[in-house]
């Protein structure tokens, strides 16, 4: 062989080798374990009886409500589609005395000012209480309708605020994104009921404006959306562990570093985490997209850039859509009592005029002080004296002028 034949071998051999070497390198190179001590809660603590998960957690265990009851009263829980009749009216009453101790269980947590769950670390944490919780919710919704029904007007609405409150204690619980969500379902619940009973109850000028104080302070939670955002942080670097070391593989063998870098990931997670927490009280339009949701792309339109940290992006790809958009429901949230402190405001308006104003600004300044934003396009709130509704619009931020189908409409029932 001629040694310029064997001397281009060699250079050959030297480029595969160094070129193998550089792939493998960035393919398994990380970086430093991301600083996230933002992203971690302290725990507080709280002792027992100054907690309202330990009263809640006793109603829980007290309640007396079975799904075929649940069933049944559902006339009375969504009466836009069925009217509830005597034999519905009856079981709410049943219902409603067997659970006495729980309604009483639960006021003492509303009165705790402080809650917090046990610690949630991972996603395979067990969360037992949920379901019965919004339970609860509905169950204090039905006795709001039956106090109502039976005229005691004052009284259901004590009941549909101490609804409204438990909700928003529940969303400072400092769990993770779906013990939020079941807070601002709770809140829900009560925000409906309020909308049906105020709609009706005979008070005059001054209860109803101090049920708009009441309201007032039950908008924010910004706070605690925030806080759910660093408890699905720490249960997506924790994830990030537990795939590394193999404990999803049906081997229990560690995961290749070529596959799974876990530092890059946790940044992206951490750096994605403050995104969508900076996202929190901004109007959709105004979201900032996470970087990782962008690489996570790369995943889905099977670009090569994706082959490093493959596995990483894979989770970024599954978990990150779902926190992505979750602060629209913290909106819709918000928006549920901004609504409920304007029927408030337009009811008062028809007290004393005998009918509707022919605008929002009519209110202003003895009702309201300025006229409510549209949270979702940072917009005054739609009203249409004509239809009688008060809308948003929504999560698509599109005006469809009072769409019930697009936009979220609340009918004006007095």
């Amino acid at each position: 062989m001629k040694r310029s034949t064997f001397a281009a071998l060699n250079i050959t051999l030297a480029l595969v080798v160094i070129i193998v070497i550089s792939l493998v390198l960035f393919l398994t190179w990380d970086e430093s374990p991301p600083n996230d001590a933002d992203l971690r809660l302290a725990r507080l603590n709280i002792p027992e009886d100054d907690n309202a998960f330990t009263w809640y957690e006793k109603a829980r265990e007290k309640l007396q409500y079975t799904d075929d009851e649940q069933d049944k009263l559902n006339p009375i829980l969504e009466p836009e589609d069925q009217v509830p009749g005597p034999d519905e009216w009856a079981l709410a009453a049943d219902v409603v005395e067997h659970n006495a101790e729980v309604f009483d269980l639960i006021g003492r947590g509303i009165a705790c000012e402080r809650i917090e769950v046990p610690e949630i670390t991972r996603y395979s944490n067990e969360l037992p209480y949920l379901a019965k919780w919004r339970t609860m919710a509905r169950l204090m919704s039905i006795r709001a309708a039956l106090l109502a029904q039976q005229g005691k007007h004052r009284e259901a609405l004590e009941q549909v605020m101490a609804a409204i409150r438990y909700g928003h204690s529940v969303q400072r619980c400092r769990g993770c994104l779906i013990t939020y969500l079941v807070g601002v379902a709770c809140k829900g619940i009560g925000y409906r009921r309020f909308r049906q009973v105020i709609s009706y109850a005979p008070l005059n000028d001054a209860e109803l404006a101090e049920y708009g104080r009441q309201l007032a302070p039950l908008e924010s939670n910004e706070a605690a959306l925030a806080d759910a955002f660093r408890k699905e942080y720490v249960a997506s670097a924790n994830l990030v562990d537990d795939m590394l070391a193999g404990k999803y593989s049906p081997t229990r063998k560690k995961m290749p570093a070529f596959l799974l870098l876990p530092n890059q990931t946790k940044r992206l997670f951490a750096e994605a985490a403050r995104t969508v927490i900076g996202n929190v009280p901004r109007c959709p339009a105004e979201y900032e997209v996470p970087e990782a949701e962008q690489l996570a792309q790369q995943i889905r339109e099977f670009k090569p850039a994706a082959l490093r940290n493959f596995t990483g992006k894979l989770i970024l790809g599954m978990i990150l859509p779902a926190t992505y958009h979750a602060p629209k429901e913290g909106l819709g949230d918000r928006m549920s009592n901004r609504v409920a402190r304007l029927l408030i405001a337009l009811r008062r308006y028809q007290l004393a005029t005998g009918t509707l104003p022919g605008s929002l600004d009519q209110l202003v300044p003895k009702y309201i002080d300025v006229v409510p934003v549209d949270l979702f396009d940072g917009k005054p709130i739609r009203y249409d004296p004509a239809k009688k509704i008060i809308y948003s619009v929504g999560t698509d931020c599109e005006d469809n002028a009072g769409d019930e189908w697009k936009d979220t409409v609340v009918k004006i029932e007095f």
